[in-house]
């Protein structure tokens, strides 16, 4: 098992130190609501998708499980872009925004 996280996220102590493995991506939340940074956004997210295309080429997975999260954007994008299996996990009675658009 692999999970990816956020660069300088809390992950990036907590996971190692529980025995997993991790990688991370340089991705942070989508701001909508100003217009003026979405340009900066869809290019934050496209390198994200290419560094998370690489993480997956590198392990091989059998499935990709987006738990929601702007961090599943890049990750459950490129696992769609290698035709890797992919399950959405939504921890709330509504799904946001990243199990919607993927679902």
């Amino acid at each position: 098992m692999l999970l990816v996280g956020r660069r300088g996220g809390m992950e990036e102590t907590l996971v190692p130190s529980s025995g997993l493995r991790l990688e991370t991506l340089n991705v942070r939340g989508i701001d909508l609501g100003s217009p003026l940074r979405l340009p900066g956004t869809a290019l934050r997210i496209s390198r994200a998708t290419f560094e998370a295309r690489a993480i997956l080429h590198r392990f091989q997975p059998d499935v990709v499980v987006g738990a929601a999260g702007y961090v599943s954007v890049p990750v459950v994008a490129a696992a769609l872009l290698r035709r890797i299996p992919v399950v959405l996990l939504a921890q709330n009675a509504q799904p946001g925004r990243t199990s919607r658009m993927f679902s």
